[in-house]
């Protein structure tokens, strides 16, 4: 009888963390999944493409993640040295936590973990790095470190479903 009621506690525990991505991005060249306890804004605000506003925040601090395309024409960088200068610019201002090459949907890029401090909050990053065409896609997960670890399962789920 335990047995029964300890997987019925494991199955609803998971269902918990996981989060239906019931809304989408679709542009010519990506697309990405999300819930709608995320709101989305595409008005450009700091250079990003699209940034999707957590419905979890203190103070005036939102978490959020983001994506940023930037244009490598003419700059021969793959994704080992774009990376490396990510890390170096990174550990001038932060500590780096983690920094491992993934694959997923085909692609192979790069994962960052890292801390930043900045006035009144210690914020934490999970990056994805793509490069494809000439361009970088960073898609930035940006939290504060309290409430990192509480957001990353459904935060993976979204990340991991951007494709290029």
């Amino acid at each position: 009888m335990n047995t029964k009621y300890l997987i019925l506690f494991f199955l609803i525990t998971v269902k918990g963390f996981s989060q239906t991505l019931d809304k989408n991005i679709i542009k010519s060249d990506y697309s990405i999944n999300y819930s709608s306890n995320w709101k989305l804004d595409e008005t450009g605000r700091n250079g990003s493409d699209f940034i999707l506003i957590s419905s979890t925040f203190t103070g005036k601090f939102r978490n959020n993640i983001n994506l940023l395309i930037q244009n490598l024409k003419g700059t021969n960088l793959n994704l080992d040295t774009f990376t490396e200068l990510s890390k170096n610019q990174i550990n001038s201002k932060g500590k780096l936590i983690t920094s491992r090459k993934k694959s997923a949907n085909g692609k192979e890029f790069q994962e960052l973990t890292f801390e930043v401090s900045i006035p009144d909050y210690n914020v934490k990053f999970l990056q994805y790095y793509f490069l494809k065409n000439e361009k970088a896609y960073i898609l930035t997960f940006t939290a504060l470190n309290s409430e990192f670890d509480n957001l990353l399962p459904e935060v993976i789920q979204i990340m991991d479903s951007f494709q290029i």
